[in-house]
């Protein structure tokens, strides 16, 4: 994959920033991690130079201290694709597209990742915890063996809850 994440700086401070359609269709897939339903309904509206100054009006929006040069959420975000991309891409899948790259792109990387690989009864899968004013936990399964974990649990409002995954991971 030849594009990246990062164009998101380009001619930032200009207010200028021409999209392709795959650039586009990258932001696309971040902004409904991090978006607002609207901002995102919005966001898909737009033509291509139009979605290249929804991106740099979004991030200014979103930047926590607008008096310095640096956007710490920007960078923040740009860290965790990342991180996703480098992580979790497999069999042609780009890391930020999978469910563990949606959950580290919204949520951060996790505190703590226990991987259970080798249970003689149960496919591979992770458990990650955020430790924040509660503990939230995602349980992700590579039910397929083929790499791709998908998320199967969580205790955080608006994820999948499903107190059944425990017999989800059991081999057959």
């Amino acid at each position: 994959f030849s594009k990246e994440f990062e164009i998101i700086q380009a001619d930032f401070f200009e207010n200028r920033l021409v999209l392709t359609n795959e650039q586009a269709s990258i932001f696309e897939t971040i902004l409904s991690y991090i978006a607002s339903p609207d901002q995102l309904t919005f966001y898909r509206s737009l033509s291509l130079q139009g979605k290249g100054q929804y991106i740099i009006q979004f991030w200014k929006n979103m930047d926590n201290d607008p008096s310095t040069n640096e956007n710490n959420y920007l960078d923040e975000i740009q860290k965790r694709f990342q991180y996703a991309k480098n992580r979790f891409s497999s069999l042609g899948i780009n890391g930020w597209e999978t469910d563990r790259g949606r959950i580290c792109i919204k949520y951060g990387i996790p505190n703590q990742i226990n991987q259970f690989s080798s249970e003689a009864n149960t496919v591979p899968y992770e458990i990650w915890t955020y430790n924040e004013k509660r503990t939230y936990e995602f349980v992700f399964a590579d039910l397929r063996s083929n790499g791709n974990y998908i998320l199967l649990h969580s205790n955080r409002e608006g994820e999948i809850y499903n107190n059944s995954w425990p017999e989800q991971i059991k081999k057959m």
